[in-house]
Protein backbone atom coordinates (compact mmCIF):
# COMPACT_ATOMS: atom_id res chain seq x y z
CA UNK A 1 0.00 0.00 0.00
CA UNK A 2 1.44 3.34 -1.10
CA UNK A 3 0.56 6.80 0.09
CA UNK A 4 1.83 10.26 -0.73
CA UNK A 5 2.83 12.66 1.98
CA UNK A 6 3.88 16.29 1.62
CA UNK A 7 5.02 18.30 4.59
CA UNK A 8 4.23 22.00 4.81
CA UNK A 9 4.35 23.85 8.09
CA UNK A 10 3.29 27.39 8.92
CA UNK A 11 6.15 28.05 11.29
CA UNK A 12 8.77 28.51 8.56
CA UNK A 13 8.98 28.92 4.81
CA UNK A 14 9.25 25.23 3.99
CA UNK A 15 12.15 22.84 3.80
CA UNK A 16 13.08 21.25 0.52
CA UNK A 17 15.44 18.84 2.28
CA UNK A 18 12.55 17.71 4.47
CA UNK A 19 10.16 17.35 1.56
CA UNK A 20 12.75 15.37 -0.42
CA UNK A 21 13.48 13.15 2.59
CA UNK A 22 17.22 13.82 2.42
CA UNK A 23 17.60 13.25 6.15
CA UNK A 24 16.56 10.43 8.41
CA UNK A 25 14.34 11.29 11.38
CA UNK A 26 14.01 9.05 14.43
CA UNK A 27 10.49 7.97 13.54
CA UNK A 28 11.36 6.79 9.99
CA UNK A 29 11.75 3.11 9.15
CA UNK A 30 15.00 2.91 7.10
CA UNK A 31 13.88 -0.34 5.46
CA UNK A 32 10.96 1.38 3.77
CA UNK A 33 12.76 4.51 2.50
CA UNK A 34 13.67 2.90 -0.85
CA UNK A 35 9.94 2.83 -1.55
CA UNK A 36 9.81 6.64 -1.54
CA UNK A 37 9.08 8.04 -4.99
CA UNK A 38 10.28 11.50 -6.01
CA UNK A 39 8.19 12.96 -8.82
CA UNK A 40 9.79 16.39 -8.99
CA UNK A 41 12.84 17.72 -7.21
CA UNK A 42 12.65 21.45 -7.57
CA UNK A 43 12.93 24.43 -5.20
CA UNK A 44 9.55 25.74 -4.12
CA UNK A 45 10.22 29.26 -5.46
CA UNK A 46 10.98 27.93 -8.95
CA UNK A 47 7.89 25.75 -8.94
CA UNK A 48 5.79 28.74 -7.86
CA UNK A 49 7.27 30.86 -10.65
CA UNK A 50 6.48 28.20 -13.24
CA UNK A 51 2.93 27.72 -12.04
CA UNK A 52 1.89 31.25 -11.17
CA UNK A 53 4.13 33.68 -13.12
CA UNK A 54 1.45 34.59 -15.67
CA UNK A 55 -1.33 35.02 -13.12
CA UNK A 56 0.99 37.04 -10.88
CA UNK A 57 1.74 39.42 -13.75
CA UNK A 58 -1.98 39.84 -14.45
CA UNK A 59 -2.64 40.45 -10.76
CA UNK A 60 0.15 43.05 -10.51
CA UNK A 61 -1.10 44.80 -13.65
CA UNK A 62 -4.48 45.37 -12.00
CA UNK A 63 -2.99 46.75 -8.79
CA UNK A 64 -2.50 50.48 -8.35
CA UNK A 65 -0.85 50.39 -4.96
CA UNK A 66 2.69 49.06 -4.67
CA UNK A 67 2.06 47.37 -1.33
CA UNK A 68 -0.56 45.11 -2.91
CA UNK A 69 1.72 43.87 -5.67
CA UNK A 70 3.46 40.51 -5.42
CA UNK A 71 7.22 40.97 -5.70
CA UNK A 72 8.84 37.82 -4.31
CA UNK A 73 7.20 34.79 -5.78
CA UNK A 74 8.76 32.14 -3.53
CA UNK A 75 7.72 33.81 -0.31
CA UNK A 76 4.23 34.71 -1.45
CA UNK A 77 2.33 31.57 -0.51
CA UNK A 78 3.68 31.63 3.02
CA UNK A 79 3.35 35.41 3.36
CA UNK A 80 -0.26 35.23 2.21
CA UNK A 81 -0.94 32.47 4.71
CA UNK A 82 0.62 34.52 7.49
CA UNK A 83 -1.40 37.58 6.46
CA UNK A 84 -4.54 35.46 6.42
CA UNK A 85 -3.78 34.07 9.87
CA UNK A 86 -3.12 37.53 11.28
CA UNK A 87 -6.28 38.97 9.69
CA UNK A 88 -8.31 36.06 11.09
CA UNK A 89 -6.85 36.76 14.53
CA UNK A 90 -7.68 40.46 14.19
CA UNK A 91 -11.20 39.56 13.07
CA UNK A 92 -11.63 37.33 16.09
CA UNK A 93 -10.37 40.14 18.36
CA UNK A 94 -12.87 42.54 16.79
CA UNK A 95 -15.66 40.00 17.28
CA UNK A 96 -14.74 39.63 20.94
CA UNK A 97 -14.71 43.41 21.42
CA UNK A 98 -18.05 43.66 19.60
CA UNK A 99 -19.59 41.04 21.90
CA UNK A 100 -18.26 42.86 24.93
CA UNK A 101 -19.47 46.22 23.65
CA UNK A 102 -22.92 44.88 22.76
CA UNK A 103 -23.21 43.45 26.28
CA UNK A 104 -22.28 46.82 27.71
CA UNK A 105 -24.85 48.50 25.44
CA UNK A 106 -27.56 46.16 26.71
CA UNK A 107 -26.62 47.01 30.30
CA UNK A 108 -26.72 50.72 29.49
CA UNK A 109 -30.14 50.34 27.86
CA UNK A 110 -31.42 48.63 31.00
CA UNK A 111 -29.92 51.41 33.12
CA UNK A 112 -31.49 54.07 30.90
CA UNK A 113 -34.90 52.41 31.10
CA UNK A 114 -34.68 52.17 34.91
CA UNK A 115 -33.54 55.81 35.10
CA UNK A 116 -36.42 56.81 32.84
CA UNK A 117 -38.82 55.04 35.22
CA UNK A 118 -37.31 56.97 38.15
CA UNK A 119 -37.66 60.25 36.24
CA UNK A 120 -41.29 59.45 35.51
CA UNK A 121 -41.90 58.68 39.21
CA UNK A 122 -40.20 61.92 40.30
CA UNK A 123 -42.14 63.93 37.71
CA UNK A 124 -45.39 62.47 38.99
CA UNK A 125 -44.32 63.21 42.58
CA UNK A 126 -43.49 66.82 41.74
CA UNK A 127 -46.80 67.32 39.94
CA UNK A 128 -48.68 65.90 42.94
CA UNK A 129 -46.60 68.02 45.31
CA UNK A 130 -47.36 71.10 43.21
CA UNK A 131 -51.07 70.36 43.25
CA UNK A 132 -51.59 69.35 46.89
CA UNK A 133 -48.74 71.10 48.75
CA UNK A 134 -47.93 74.38 46.94
CA UNK A 135 -45.96 75.71 49.95
CA UNK A 136 -43.65 72.63 50.01
CA UNK A 137 -43.29 72.82 46.23
CA UNK A 138 -42.07 76.42 46.48
CA UNK A 139 -39.50 75.40 49.11
CA UNK A 140 -38.26 72.51 46.93
CA UNK A 141 -38.04 74.84 43.92
CA UNK A 142 -35.97 77.37 45.89
CA UNK A 143 -33.60 74.61 47.03
CA UNK A 144 -33.17 73.47 43.43
CA UNK A 145 -32.37 76.99 42.25
CA UNK A 146 -29.87 77.43 45.08
CA UNK A 147 -28.07 74.17 44.16
CA UNK A 148 -28.07 75.16 40.48
CA UNK A 149 -26.58 78.58 41.26
CA UNK A 150 -23.85 77.01 43.43
CA UNK A 151 -22.87 74.64 40.60
CA UNK A 152 -22.68 77.52 38.12
CA UNK A 153 -20.41 79.48 40.48
CA UNK A 154 -18.13 76.45 40.92
CA UNK A 155 -17.86 76.04 37.15
CA UNK A 156 -17.03 79.72 36.68
CA UNK A 157 -14.43 79.64 39.44
CA UNK A 158 -12.72 76.58 38.01
CA UNK A 159 -12.64 78.23 34.57
CA UNK A 160 -11.12 81.46 35.89
CA UNK A 161 -8.50 79.77 38.07
CA UNK A 162 -5.00 80.11 36.74
CA UNK A 163 -3.74 76.81 35.48
CA UNK A 164 -0.38 75.72 36.83
CA UNK A 165 2.21 75.43 34.11
CA UNK A 166 4.83 73.64 36.18
CA UNK A 167 7.44 75.50 34.15
CA UNK A 168 6.84 73.43 31.01
CA UNK A 169 5.87 76.34 28.77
Amino acid sequence: MYFVQYSNTRSHKGSLTHNNREFMADNVDPLRTPQNITFVRQPIGEAYDQLFAESTERYNARQKRNDRMIHKSGDTVYALRERLDSSLKETEDVRQRLKQTSGECLELRRDVSSLQAEVDDLTEFVSLLKRFEPQKYAEVRQAQEHIHNQREQEVQQSATRKKKSWGLE
